[in-house]
């Protein structure tokens, strides 16, 4: 998957990192911390998605608790 530098995103997480893809993101000002990217799948990987119909999602949380996620296809309304 391809991180995806969209109009409205506003942080890029993991600038000048070498060890992370830099990550556009919204970071929205409210008291969720809300944060939403975007990515383009490959052709290879929108094949195996119709294929098994499975996304896996890995999160880091170096210890900590586990954080809520959300998933969509769908661009969310409040961008």
């Amino acid at each position: 998957m391809i991180p995806v530098k969209f109009p409205e995103s506003n942080v890029t997480l993991g600038a000048n990192q070498e060890q992370y893809e830099p990550l556009p993101v919204k970071a929205y000002q409210d008291k969720l911390g809300r944060m939403t990217c975007c990515f383009r799948l490959s052709d290879a990987e929108v094949d195996e998605i119709v294929r098994t119909r499975t996304i896996w999602h890995t999160q880091l949380t170096f210890g900590d608790n586990f954080q809520p996620v959300q998933l969509s296809t769908q661009r969310p309304d409040d961008l």
